[in-house]
């Protein structure tokens, strides 16, 4: 280990759950190791996110802070801000409150609060929480990273977990949704009318009333921390307060979607039971009539709108498109053996009381739980098990497209739904929300097997700031798997809007790592038929969101396809300013056969292929090839090639990274601990940690890092037993080992953004991506200040040794190659060209080795190959029977692969 600084490093054991090491954010939170928590001080969670923080959150400061805020329908501003941590950094929120309770029960239980709020930095992020003896809930939503929870992590509800949804594992299905269309018209085959969408500028408030057996009520009471030896009441508030989490973000979605709102009854108190009661915790069928009964002579037939009753065992089960319905709108269940979080939120609540509001099934699998007649073949849009509320996301084995559900609703569900509440009981009042105008674009013929994207539009007297869009495949088909042989039904998968209006199919990131194939989840025709797909936008406007769409209609066409880039392929590509180089790609038909396209767009990234914002020709003959001469100015070592149809959507992309005139550098300076030999405390038994061991190394400079690597020696046998985390000053923690490589001893490790798996081998040594957190968990913030290393052992019997650690704080830098750093690169030249009886071909700075040429045509077909056991300097090949046109003369020796265009006449 090189050691440019050593310091006397600061050694303690912590013994307690919060330590100094914790770095303060602000007056509100501070971010700490979960290492420091004992596991008999963590809330059980059945759905424990595989990437998180932990924050210690100062609620009673929170509840200070926003004691005046306004009512969120009477006020347009508000001045009681909370600041909070989210995925994109320490977020401002201006707050109001949204309760969500009728006023008699608030004014009841007046320590269970809701509130609403919205980032002043970026007017697209909101949250929704709940302040209440159970402690904050918060939900963040961003159109960009989806959402994201806080919820409490220890009993003392001091100590919260922050984490995005998508992070969440595969839900445990238990007993899933069945759906109950007993005493109603089906409405699975009906024609939709993508027009209808929540447009009338109306929000609808529901009051529904919620009843919770006693198995639901002892989950919670016990959760928060309660016994019988507390009073009935205490007891039944603790309940309310979860159903409220509960509500608020369902409120949310519904709000978003379909400005619908749902308030608890005032007497909603009466319907949570404590120690007895007369509902079948564990058979749904039977708790929907029970409940009905129940609801009715509790609240009385016209005091509610909308029923539910919330168990721990049955599952779910719903009556389609009940609500407001006498004699039906209370049938609605959902149980689930551990009834909180995002997975019974979302999942399960949500799913049942879209049921109720007139959704059916959206996945079209036929696997696992999406078997035995739960496909709704009228709306079965989705492929696999689906990813929106109405589907089965992560509950359809092998068929699960996600671990859980997207929180939003798929455009079949909001049609469904639209025709449902239309026309119900809801109390009406007008928002001030204009609605948006959709405009999906026009039509298309397109290539088999080639990716394409799809961009919209849309208009809004309000403005189109916090819009998003939405593009769903609408296409319905037999059950099963999507294909790329399928001529009916859907190939492609939904995902959450963006405020992108356009979507690449596959997902650009896809296409630039596959070559422009097709993904397991969205499936490129290779067969003539139709797509349909409809756009949906949203103006996700706090009043009550407003949504329009529009739809678009794809026809692939048989005997086309699939346009690809056949040059830029390999690796070690270098370009230089002022080169003229010569860009290829196979035009597969795509210029006639009714496609007729005539022209393309060559589009540059210096990024890896994550924008393509650099217009390198535009409008250029779709004949195949193209002499490029290299602009001056850019500088990218990572560069990718995109060809686009100049007046379609169709494109495609080069496979490989190659290089513009960059030479990249990277330098890091090292700070060391030195050698500590600190023992590690071994764990207290099989799988109880032991006492955790912290190190500080201080940086005394200035600097903000765009790499950060970390050198680790601990010596140890059964390295399996240790957990190890990083906190940079600015109190961001990486798990740089989480009980990795099981029966290994001893770790010499650099941990580095973009090196390999870590291979279990004793000892473990190497140059090492990290196994559980990203390097850049811990970049791109100041370094000055103290980095801790806090680590433990989790099984008894073999304790060890941490000799010393570094940091490595690395900048790279990337300058113009100078004439030391170019390295002569091959080259290849044809004479004459056009060519008519013959041609020469010359190779310049090619390696005597085996070499091949080979003639394609411009659809790709192979015409001749000559193969040469050593490279020349000229050769002559014959064109005697070789027709008149355009084609690729293809010169490849190891991996240099040079193509140059050839005329024929």
């Amino acid at each position: 280990m090189q050691n440019k600084y050593s310091f006397n490093s600061l050694f303690f054991a912590v013994v307690i759950l919060v330590s100094s090491i914790s770095i303060a954010q602000n007056n509100f939170f501070k971010q700490i190791s979960n290492i420091q928590i004992k596991d008999s001080d963590k809330l059980e969670r059945k759905s424990e996110p595989f990437k998180y923080k932990l924050y210690s959150i100062d609620v009673n400061q929170i509840k200070a802070s926003i004691i005046n805020a306004p009512h969120r329908f009477g006020s347009t501003h508000s001045s009681d801000i909370i600041t909070l941590p989210t995925s994109h950094g320490v977020l401002d929120f201006e707050v109001y409150a949204a309760p969500i309770m009728e006023k008699a029960l608030q004014d009841r239980y007046s320590d269970i609060k809701s509130y609403i709020g919205y980032s002043r930095d970026n007017t697209n992020t909101q949250i929704r929480f709940t302040i209440t003896p159970l402690g904050f809930h918060g939900m963040i939503y961003n159109p960009e990273s989806g959402l994201e929870f806080i919820d409490p992590f220890t009993k003392d509800k001091s100590i919260y977990i922050s984490y995005l949804k998508k992070d969440l594992p595969v839900i445990d299905a238990g007993s899933y949704c069945t759906l109950d269309t007993s005493n109603v018209q089906s409405r699975e085959d009906h024609n939709h009318d993508i027009s209808k969408n929540a447009n009338d500028g109306q929000l609808r408030t529901y009051r529904i009333a919620i009843s919770a057996t006693i198995e639901y009520s002892r989950f919670h009471w016990e959760r928060a921390g309660f016994t019988t030896a507390d009073t009935e009441q205490v007891r039944r508030t603790a309940v309310l307060a979860a159903m409220n989490v509960t509500l608020a973000r369902n409120n949310f979605v519904y709000e978003q979607d379909l400005s619908v709102t749902m308030n608890l009854v005032a007497n909603n108190d009466v319907l949570i039971f404590i120690t007895s009661d007369n509902l079948s915790n564990d058979n749904a069928g039977a708790i929907l009539s029970e409940n009905q009964q129940l609801i009715d002579s509790t609240i009385g037939p016209g005091g509610y709108d909308i029923g539910h009753v919330f168990t721990t065992g049955g599952g779910g089960l719903a009556s389609l498109g009940s609500v407001c319905v006498p004699g039906r709108k209370a049938q609605g269940v959902t149980g689930r053996a551990q009834p909180i979080g995002d997975p019974y939120d979302i999942d399960f609540v949500a799913h049942e009381l879209g049921h109720q509001f007139g959704a059916p099934h959206t996945f079209n699998g036929n696997t696992g739980s999406c078997a035995g007649g739960n496909r709704s073949a009228g709306s079965a849009y989705e492929v696999g098990s689906g990813t929106t509320i109405m589907a089965y996301a992560g509950i359809c084995p092998p068929q699960n497209v996600q671990p859980n559900s997207d929180a939003y609703f798929h455009q079949t569900s909001l049609n469904s739904i639209w025709n449902t509440i239309n026309n119900t009981c809801a109390q009406l009042s007008v928002t001030g929300n204009s609605s948006p105008v959709a405009s999906a674009g026009s039509d298309y013929s397109i290539p088999s097997q080639t990716p394409f994207k799809l961009t919209g539009s849309s208009t809004d007297v309000d403005g189109i700031n916090n819009h998003t869009y939405t593009w769903e495949q609408f296409d319905l088909g037999q059950a099963g798997l999507p294909s790329p042989t399928n001529t009916t039904g859907p190939l492609f998968r939904s995902f959450q809007g963006t405020t992108s209006p356009t979507r690449y199919i596959p997902q650009l990131s896809d296409v630039v790592a596959s070559g422009g194939v097709s993904t397991e989840w969205e499936v490129l025709p290779g067969v003539a038929r139709n797509i349909s797909f409809v756009l949906t936008v949203r103006d996700n406007d706090s009043r009550g969101g407003q949504t329009d769409s529009d739809s678009v209609s794809l026809n692939t066409v048989a005997n086309t396809g699939p346009f690809r880039v056949t040059s830029q392929n390999a690796t070690g590509i270098v370009w230089l300013p002022g080169s003229t180089e010569t860009i290829t790609w196979d035009v597969a038909g795509t210029n006639a056969n009714g496609i007729n396209e005539g022209f393309v767009n060559i589009i540059l990234s210096t990024d890896g292929g994550q924008t393509f914002d650099t217009v390198l020709a535009s409008n250029v003959p779709n004949n195949g090839s193209y002499d490029l001469i290299v602009p001056s100015g850019i500088v990218a070592p990572n560069c990718r090639l995109m060809i686009e149809a100049a007046n379609n959507i169709f494109f495609n992309i080069n496979n490989e990274d190659f290089n513009i005139n960059a030479n990249v550098q990277t330098t890091c300076d090292t700070y060391s601990s030195g050698s500590i030999n600190l023992p590690i405390p071994d764990g207290q038994g099989s799988n109880v940690q032991g006492a955790v061991l912290a190190n500080q190394i201080n940086i005394p400079v200035s600097n903000i890092s765009q790499e950060i690597r970390i050198d680790l020696d601990i010596t140890h046998d059964y390295v399996q037993d240790l957990v190890v985390q990083v906190n940079n000053p600015n109190g961001d923690v990486a798990t740089i080992w989480g009980r990795t490589c099981i029966g290994e001893d001893d770790i010499d490790i650099l941990f580095q953004d973009g090196a390999p798996d870590v291979v279990c081998v004793s000892p473990v040594s190497g140059t090492y991506s990290s196994p559980v957190d990203p390097m850049s968990t811990l970049s791109n913030s100041d370094v000055n200040g103290n980095w801790t290393i806090v680590m433990a052992d989790f099984f008894n019997g073999d304790a060890g040794v941490l000799n010393q650690w570094a940091v490595q704080v690395c900048q790279t830098t990337v300058t113009p190659l100078s004439n030391e750093d170019i390295v002569l690169t091959p080259q290849v030249s044809i004479y004459p060209n056009p060519a008519t009886n013959s041609f020469n071909l010359l190779l310049d700075q090619w390696n005597d080795e085996p070499t091949s040429v080979t003639l394609y045509d411009l659809s790709g077909k192979e015409i001749l190959t000559r193969n040469f056991e050593n490279s020349f300097v000229e050769q002559q090949f014959s064109l005697d029977t070789i027709a008149s046109g355009m084609y690729i003369v293809e010169v490849k020796q190891n991996s240099n692969t040079i193509s140059t265009k050839l005329i024929v006449e």
